[in-house]
């Protein structure tokens, strides 16, 4: 195990040495580019390209070594004989569970044509919310067919989503197309909290579109009003008709496509919404909310009577003692 250990941190060591020279390498490349007689680089120029080269091999290394770490901790326990709790599912859960999946006749598309309504901060909000959506449909026992739309090369939610290296070989479509142009448009339903239609259940063979916006509520009605632009259809989750929400909820991309996918997969609407909500938004269930009123009721109710049964006993005792 000891030769194990050495011969890692010497790949380690090893790692650090090439990447040192690589990015040596680049970057006195980068400064016989840049540092021409037009164009000397400054002396905050050059601090800013040393600190990045040794951000990068810092990150390279402590990836290392705490991947290192993990391997001599398993190794250790498994020599001890204590079996280690994995988190998260293993990649042979993950394989069975995807040849026992069941493909969903519901498509679903997240439009990703708002580049210009966020900003970068937002941008990276958005691309995390779409690698949930992605993590979800990948454990679903009924993946959807998913499509990201709009996404198109050199857009700011491209080079955002390339910070994410290998998200082109996830088991998605993505198309620089617009969701318009290879949808029939009879099948679409846009989900917006705006709508006049309640969505009850999921329409075999719909394709239901996800706006992939993270706006804080600052464009209201926003969806809504591309939909009905291009005579979509709409619709919203039925959110006021199963809940109590005593603040405001404006919901995330991945918590809609969370609530939809719970759907197709046989769950209640209760079910879906109490596990897709976060519960620091102090949500009930109407029922329960109902029930506990009720409840509340009937003691209001049982109290009144024992009150007047003790004025009736209180009014006999007055009248006997008068006799």
């Amino acid at each position: 195990m000891e030769t194990d250990i050495n011969n890692e941190i010497h790949q380690e060591c090893t790692t650090k040495e090439i990447f040192q020279k690589e990015t040596k390498q680049s970057s006195d490349d980068s400064t016989k580019d840049v540092a021409t007689p037009s164009k000397p680089l400054s002396k905050k120029q050059m601090k800013r390209m040393e600190k990045a080269k040794k951000l990068g091999v810092n990150k390279l290394i402590r990836r290392k070594r705490e991947k290192l770490q993990k391997k001599v901790k398993r190794k250790l326990a498994e020599e001890e004989g204590i079996v280690t709790e994995r988190t998260g599912i293993s990649r042979k859960e993950l394989k069975r569970m995807k040849d026992n999946q069941i493909p969903s006749d519901v498509s679903v598309a997240i439009d990703l044509s708002f580049d210009g309504f966020m900003s970068g901060k937002d941008l990276n909000s958005c691309v995390s919310q779409l690698l949930r959506v992605y993590s979800s449909n990948r454990r679903a026992i009924r993946p959807f067919p998913l499509h990201f739309t709009s996404l198109r090369k050199g857009s700011e939610m491209y080079k955002a989503m390339d910070h994410h290296e290998g998200w082109q070989n996830w088991n998605i479509i993505w198309h620089e197309e617009s969701y318009l142009d290879f949808f029939d448009k009879s099948k679409l339903i846009y989900l917006t909290s705006e709508s006049d239609n309640v969505l009850d259940s999921l329409e075999p063979g719909a394709v239901y579109v996800i706006g992939g916006l993270v706006d804080h509520n600052h464009h209201k009605n926003l969806c809504n009003e591309i939909a009905l632009k291009h005579n979509i259809r709409t619709a919203r989750l039925p959110l006021s008709e199963h809940l109590v929400i005593k603040s405001r909820t404006v919901l995330t991309i991945n918590q809609c496509f969370d609530i939809i996918l719970g759907i197709s997969e046989g769950k209640t609407w209760q079910q879906v919404l109490m596990e897709a909500l976060p519960a620091r938004k102090k949500i009930q269930l109407k029922d329960d909310v109902k029930t506990q009123t009720n409840k509340e009721k009937s003691s209001v109710e049982n109290l009144e009577k024992v009150e007047n049964i003790l004025d009736k006993n209180e009014k006999l005792n007055e009248s006997i003692k008068n006799t």
